[in-house]
């Protein structure tokens, strides 16, 4: 077969593999080609493949990438959902804490008062007493009131303080 034929064939080539194939069926016994375009061609044809090869094992990398980048954001994400949910809680339960601290606040106020009364009668007790001290050795109910006691030696003050007729 000759070039011309080549040329004019009906199916054309459109690549070095089918021009290959085509010359092997047309009888070219293809260690009689030195035509460097052809090897060069053969070359640049398996880089193609090479880099085809390629393009696929990145395309099918970045798939699994994205696939887990997907999976991580999506934990993130329900990470997030998750915090939030805990902090209204905490803040729910903060609140409480604080009307609670508040209550004890006033119950401690309102304790403290009644210390301080009690510490006032505890003041008061111990005149009375030393009142008493100083009037019980006396005999007799004159004696007793000319000094400022009455009844069994007890101290004005106590009478007064609870209302003893």
């Amino acid at each position: 077969m000759l070039k011309s034929d080549y040329l004019t064939y009906s199916n054309p080539i459109t690549n070095i593999s089918t021009l290959v194939l085509w010359m092997k069926g047309s009888g070219f016994a293809l260690g009689s080609l030195s035509c460097q375009a052809v090897q060069q061609n053969t070359k640049l044809q398996q880089e193609v493949n090479t880099l085809q090869q390629q393009v696929r094992q990145l395309t099918a990398a970045n798939q699994a990438i994205r696939q887990q980048l997907t999976a991580e954001n999506q934990a993130i994400r329900q990470q997030l959902t998750d915090c939030t949910t805990s902090l209204s809680t905490n803040q729910q339960q903060l609140r409480q804490c604080n009307e609670q601290l508040n209550a004890c606040n006033t119950q401690v106020t309102q304790l403290t008062s009644q210390l301080t009364t009690c510490q006032g009668e505890l003041l008061s007790f111990t005149s009375v007493e030393t009142e008493f001290q100083v009037c019980a050795p006396i005999s007799g109910a004159i004696s007793c009131t000319n000094q400022g006691c009455f009844l069994g030696c007890y101290p004005l003050a106590l009478r007064t303080l609870y209302n003893i007729p």
